[in-house]
């Protein structure tokens, strides 16, 4: 029997950052030129004095590192609920916590901060890497097209932040080395002379809502969300496939879901490495968008 499928939009958005708390504020730290890659050493003495790298993309958490900063406690409030205590959560979910409720109140959900049985439904993990996050916001909008739920909570978190993790990367040639003495032009995916990624954490959390019940109940509307698709071309464990077919399967699946063709879109974020083969390798003339009539 064919299902109708219903139409997703975005009502709420929150975000932890290195150059901040909350999606206003980090969007006007970006349109000012600002970054949030800054030096290891001084905010974690004796930690990484010894490793070949010693920058990173740190959250802030004193009103001296930013007028926006991550303060666990505001977010994470002692008494309210056992769950909610400070100690019961790792950094990384704390993240979580703070990106969510910010989501939940951008999107007027105030009262849905408070689960019961009657507000229950799809619960729903992904760990894909740098693409956990998009997975989760695809697969969540789907549990919404097919009448699973109205409303879901969808991105990712990450606090990868620590010696062994650094060096892990670092053994893989995959992030930078040459910027330790100034982390504030470290992170450059396009140029020619970039030479690795920078290590970050923070986290990014969507509001995922069926359009109808938005209307209902007079949400803003920040975006609707179209079309989804993934694939993995299964050429190496971390390059992939010098024609890029992997990538032009996941972009082809998404413009037929959405019903789009390649000319309807002005627009491509593209995952950049900044590694050296991270973008050679995939050749940008097979990609769907480059044949467009």
């Amino acid at each position: 029997m064919a299902v109708n499928k219903r139409r997703v939009v975005v009502t709420g958005l929150g975000l932890v950052s290195p150059l901040g708390i909350g999606a206003k504020y980090v969007w006007n730290k970006l349109l000012g030129g600002h970054s949030g890659v800054t030096s290891l050493i001084p905010l974690f003495p004796g930690v990484y004095d010894k490793l070949p790298i010693t920058i990173a993309g740190v959250v802030p958490r004193s009103k001296e590192e930013s007028s926006a900063p991550f303060i666990p406690e505001e977010w994470l409030r002692p008494g309210v609920s056992a769950i909610r205590e400070k100690d019961r959560f790792a950094t990384v979910s704390q993240y979580a916590m703070c990106a969510a409720i910010q989501a939940i109140e951008d999107a007027n959900l105030e009262e849905f901060k408070h689960v019961d049985k009657e507000r229950v439904g799809p619960n729903h993990s992904t760990s894909t890497a740098c693409t956990t996050g998009a997975h989760s916001i695809g697969d969540a909008s789907r549990f919404i097209e097919y009448g699973d739920a109205d409303i879901m909570v969808a991105g990712a978190t990450e606090a990868p932040l620590d010696p062994l993790a650094i060096s892990g990367f670092n053994k893989l040639k995959a992030l930078t080395n040459s910027y330790n003495d100034n982390p504030q032009i470290a992170s450059k995916p396009f140029d020619f002379n970039r030479s690795g990624f920078v290590m970050g954490e923070g986290s990014g959390i969507v509001i995922l809502e069926e359009l109808e019940h938005a209307k209902a109940r007079n949400a803003k509307i920040y975006a609707e969300l179209r079309g989804y698709g993934l694939s993995g071309d299964a050429n190496h464990i971390t390059l992939p496939s010098s024609d890029g077919r992997g990538a032009k399967k996941s972009m082809s699946m998404a413009l037929k879901r959405a019903n789009l063709e390649p000319r309807d879109v002005d627009y491509i974020n593209a995952h950049a490495t900044s590694t050296p083969i991270g973008i050679p390798s995939v050749n940008i003339q097979r990609y769907p968008f480059s044949y467009s009539k």
